[in-house]
């Protein structure tokens, strides 16, 4: 898992534009995840997924290679869970996160 900062961010007197990541993404997502739940729980072989955290807070537990990490991520924060990161989220409260896919979600890359 890499915690990333947005790539570019413009702030003038009509508001604000934040470049968040730029790639060959396949798929976007909008997740939800209710306070106390947890999402997740598996790991893929082939795609990479960012995640930007819109509203909330949650704690993202990756594993690889016998290692496993906790990070709380906030609202604004975003990271890239990349093939063979083992990754479970739990809401701190309730969540929304934005989630892009560089291969569409496929039953056949989804691994516990």
């Amino acid at each position: 898992m890499k915690i990333l900062k947005p790539e570019y961010s413009r702030i003038d007197e009509r508001g604000k534009l934040i470049q968040l990541i730029s790639g060959d993404w396949k798929q976007a997502n909008l997740i939800e995840i209710k306070r106390g739940h947890k999402f997740g729980g598996h790991y893929h072989k082939k795609k990479n997924e960012f995640f930007y955290v819109l509203k909330g807070h949650v704690m993202v537990m990756v594993s690889k290679d016998d290692i496993t990490q906790s990070v709380f991520v906030t609202e604004g924060g975003c990271f890239l869970i990349e093939p063979y990161d083992k990754h479970t989220f739990e809401a701190i409260e309730d969540t929304l996160i934005i989630e892009l896919l560089s291969h569409k979600y496929s039953e056949e890359d989804t691994y516990e």
